[in-house]
């Protein structure tokens, strides 16, 4: 009787845990679509009992341990949304469900946790929060804003100091410990951000002055004009204009010499700025001079680039007069465009005015076992005693462009305008429910036929 009994329990647990499996399948089916899903795998166990003694071990039915594939990467899906990112390697995103924005640092009462749900898009306060209600967390880049139309990379704008101590930053995010090197803040990308214009300090100048024309010529077909652009302390766009003349030849072959440069127009003081040419045709620094224009000194350029904008010396060639090129310091008002993330996640602001201003870095998020995180609602995750604690790292590699690197040569890069798709195989998914089928049949014939030979055991004792 005792071996009915417990045969009865053990196929009872049988077809429950098969139920239960069958639930994980269902679930795992209906996110198949959900970015960022992982999916959950169902494991079965032996529960050994002891029957009598000396102990002889019976089966004691079976269990069931729920775990989902953290590890286990999604496709790579291409998507209409620049806000949306994934990541290609190891890691996941850190993130909120606190509502903080403005920079502000998330306090350490705020819900961390991790995911690889990046279907992010900016909120009414330029937060970058997923469909499931998470914003995205980076470190802040403290910068001046570098002027130019040409980009240049975060080298000389993340402090080195910032870099190192963010990259060492470990927390353990489930319980808001705050991070070392300033801890991790919303990332911010405010549709109406601004910046103000400025005033023209400086303009390169790169010409090419005609090798053959005449010294002291006053007639037009001696004179080469242009006008020049600059911001004046209105932070508006306005044209002056310059004139050029010979002055003298240095060699015999006409390739030094002497120019002068007129610089006229409204709001200008009348000014002229020399310019001599070595006998190779290069103008000799320096080759400069300072014009007033509304009141303020604006320093003219003709021997070359400067840090921030490329602009060749000017030159005395054969040929035509032309202009190589120009470059002032000065910007109108700008406003945001939008904002480019690139692959070691630094979150880049653009504005109409030419000017590009990195704001954020996107940390990695990463443990030492990722399948052992703790599941939440919505795609993510948290510590668990069996994951150890989430560490999270920048790019050692902000300054260098690496990619982020687990120290075992697996590297991880960040892409925008991707989401990753779930892992879930709906073929295999599909599979596992016939099996499961099955299996819940055979336990329920197991408990029917137990039920019978119960029946014969009562007509028995009859």
């Amino acid at each position: 009787m005792v071996g009915l009994h417990g045969a009865f329990n053990n196929a009872l647990m049988g077809v429950q845990t098969q139920s239960q499996k069958f639930g994980v399948i269902a679930d795992n089916i209906a996110n198949a679509s959900t970015v960022g899903y992982k999916k959950t795998t169902a494991n079965f166990g032996d529960m050994v009992g002891t029957y009598r003694k000396p102990s002889y071990q019976i089966g004691g039915g079976v269990g069931m341990d729920v775990r989902q594939s953290i590890s286990m990467g999604g496709s790579l899906q291409l998507s209409n949304n620049s806000s949306n990112l994934a990541l290609s390697g190891k890691g996941m995103f850190a993130v909120t469900s606190l509502t903080a924005n403005n920079g502000t640092t998330v306090s350490p009462l705020g819900s961390y946790a991790v995911t690889r749900k990046g279907d992010f898009s900016p909120n009414k306060d330029g937060n970058l929060v997923n469909s499931a209600g998470f914003t995205l967390l980076g470190v802040a880049i403290p910068t001046a804003i570098k002027v130019g139309t040409v980009r240049k990379p975060p080298t000389d704008l993340i402090s080195a100091a910032v870099i190192n101590s963010a990259a060492n930053a470990k927390a353990s995010l489930n319980d808001g410990t705050p991070l070392d090197g300033g801890g991790l803040v919303p990332v911010t990308v405010p549709a109406d951000a601004l910046i103000a214009a400025s005033r023209t300090s400086n303009v390169y100048i790169g010409v090419n002055l005609p090798s053959e024309t005449a010294p002291g010529g006053a007639a037009p077909a001696d004179l080469f004009t242009d006008k020049i652009a600059v911001i004046g302390a209105d932070g508006v766009d306005k044209l002056i204009d310059v004139s050029y003349r010979r002055l003298a030849t240095a060699t015999p072959d006409g390739r030094g010499g002497t120019w002068e440069a007129s610089f006229s127009g409204a709001g200008v003081t009348p000014t002229t700025v020399t310019i001599n040419f070595n006998s190779s045709g290069y103008a000799i620094s320096p080759a400069q001079g300072v014009v007033t224009v509304d009141g303020q000194a604006v320093t003219m350029h003709y021997d070359g680039y400067n840090s921030e904008a490329v602009v060749p010396a000017s030159t005395m060639f054969d040929g035509q007069y032309s202009s190589i090129g120009t470059f002032n310091d000065g910007r109108p008002q700008g406003m945001s465009v939008g904002y480019s993330i690139d692959e070691v996640g630094v979150v880049t602001q653009i504005f109409s005015n030419g000017i590009s201003i990195p704001r954020f870095q996107i940390p990695i998020a990463d443990c030492i076992n990722i399948d052992g995180l703790e599941a939440i609602s919505g795609n993510a995750f948290i510590a668990s005693q069996t994951s150890g604690a989430i560490t999270v790292s920048l790019s050692s590699a902000g300054l260098t462009r690496s990619a982020f690197s687990d120290g075992s040569g697996s590297e991880t890069t960040m892409a925008q305008g991707i989401i990753e798709a779930s892992n879930v195989d709906i073929a295999e998914e599909f599979t596992e429910m016939i099996k499961t089928q099955n299996a819940y049949a055979s336990n329920a014939k197991v408990l029917t036929t137990l039920n019978e030979m119960e029946g014969v055991n009562s007509r028995l004792g009859q």
